[in-house]
């Protein structure tokens, strides 16, 4: 029985837990084109190559992941016009093109 109810409640919290849509306001009126393109290109110039190497009595390994940089796309959004506004916003980001950046 406990384990239904906990079933019945994970699922529950799982149905509850849509995020709201991310929208962005533009200070310049850009249209919602502009603004996805906009975005793809802050996307590729705030992309960073991170480099590390490890090396211990089993061997090495080392790796040069790109990652998406958060200030920096942030930064560029902003040199561009575009302020975060969830309430007010009129530009939305698509819920299947979201982007995880690293800290």
């Amino acid at each position: 029985m406990r384990v239904a109810v906990a079933g019945l409640l994970a699922l529950l919290a799982a149905g509850g837990c849509a995020s709201a849509p991310i929208r962005f306001m533009s200070i310049h009126g850009a249209t919602q084109e502009k603004f996805l393109e906009d975005r793809r290109e802050c996307a590729l110039e705030a992309r960073q190559t991170l480099s590390g190497a490890v090396a211990n009595e089993y061997g090495a390994a080392a790796s040069a992941p790109e990652v998406l940089t958060c200030a920096a796309f942030n930064s560029c959004l902003a040199g561009r016009g575009y302020l975060r506004d969830d309430e007010r916003g009129n530009l939305e980001v698509p819920a299947d093109d979201e982007l995880q950046c690293h800290r």
